[in-house]
């Protein structure tokens, strides 16, 4: 009976609260980093069970779709490869030291949606001068406004020849992300005297939260950010997809307060 009301319940409240976004973009956005239309966790609740239930008509559906698939098919696959963008320059202050105890001025760019529209536009025109698929990039946007995800054009197939192309791959969207960021630096590459932004691939950033970590400046507002509530983190820093700013947001509701993952300071001690 409780599956059978919650698909008879409406697709959205018409008055429920959303996050909106109609800003064009070179970037191509799709599945739901595509939607415009966010409901709150508030508004989200009278669907829940309908959204359990497709989830289980959805997953029947494409296990009885693929359950005859037998060995020998051609498996395709991808990577997915996330950029950290870094940054020289910037006014130094702060508490922050990189090394011997010198002032730091390495800093979390926040340009990614900048830099994702350059190289959004450098792939089309890459493609357009003969650009082979198998090099190609899609370029997309994540949580935080220093990210920057890669992923291949088209799929690699199940052959040693894929393993070599996804190599070639992963280093050809290298370069371009380089030629990118240099050439917003005016054409040099990134120096801690001249300045310039950079990509690493690292898993986190050692010194977030530690101002200044960013360029241009995310301080942070606490309970007076209206997305995060954040303590050590500016709402700046999260990119502006309507998506990542309701999912902050949303937690924050579910949970009836601000996430709090700060490590104790005498964890080290402890240990």
């Amino acid at each position: 009976k409780r599956a059978r009301a919650a698909r008879a319940a409406p697709a959205r409240p018409r008055s429920a609260p959303r996050l909106t976004s109609n800003k064009p973009s070179a970037v191509k956005l799709e599945g739901k980093l595509g939607m415009t239309e966010i409901l709150s966790w508030e508004a989200s609740l009278p669907h829940a069970l309908a959204v359990r239930d497709q989830a289980v008509r959805q997953f029947a559906a494409i296990y009885a779709a693929t359950a005859s698939v037998r060995c020998g098919a051609r498996l395709t696959w991808g990577d997915e490869l996330e950029y950290t963008l870094m940054s020289y320059g910037g006014a130094l202050g702060g508490e922050v030291v990189c090394g011997d105890d010198a002032p730091c001025n390495l800093r979390l760019s926040l340009d990614a949606p900048e830099v994702l529209e350059e190289l959004a536009q450098d792939e089309e025109e890459a493609r357009a001068g003969g650009l082979p698929k198998a090099l190609g990039g899609d370029w997309h946007p994540e949580y935080a406004r220093w990210m920057v995800e890669a992923t291949p054009s088209v799929p690699y197939g199940s052959g040693e020849k894929d393993l070599l192309g996804c190599e070639a791959n992963l280093a050809a969207r290298r370069r371009r992300m380089a030629a990118v960021l240099a050439a917003r630096a005016g054409g040099a590459p990134a120096t801690p005297d001249a300045g310039g932004a950079f990509a690493l691939s690292v898993t986190a950033y050692p010194l977030l939260g530690v101002a200044p970590h960013s360029s241009p400046p995310a301080p942070a507002r606490g309970e007076r950010a209206p997305v995060s509530g954040s303590l050590t983190l500016g709402d700046e820093a999260i990119m502006s997809n309507p998506r990542f700013r309701a999912l902050t947001a949303n937690i924050r509701a579910r949970r009836g307060r601000p996430i709090a993952a700060r490590v104790p300071a005498d964890a080290r001690a402890e240990a």
